[in-house]
């Protein structure tokens, strides 16, 4: 299968260029993807980190989708990965 075109979808207007090529490439829809990274990013702030872990378990998607927006959220400095436990280490 190949890109979902999610251009006219409901919710694509709230999204970035950027947003929307990457659901168009994991055939996400917009409006899935926005609740997706509301509770993605809220966790964030609530544990003040998050691991890739704990967002594959807050979701129920593919992990390879998880994993994709995940990474996205990160660069995107949304979320803020969890601490190394080598960090941790030198304090």
């Amino acid at each position: 299968m190949g890109p979902l075109d999610v251009s006219k979808a409901p919710e694509a207007d709230k999204l970035t260029d950027m947003e929307l090529d990457l659901c168009s490439t994991l055939r996400l829809l917009p409006a899935h993807y926005l609740v997706i990274r509301d509770t993605i990013v809220r966790e964030s702030i609530r544990l003040g980190y998050l691991s890739a872990v704990d967002a594959n378990a807050l979701l129920s998607i593919d992990i390879r989708k998880t994993g994709r927006l995940y990474d996205f959220f990160v660069s995107a400095g949304w979320v803020t990965q969890q601490p190394s436990a080598a960090v941790d280490k030198k304090k």
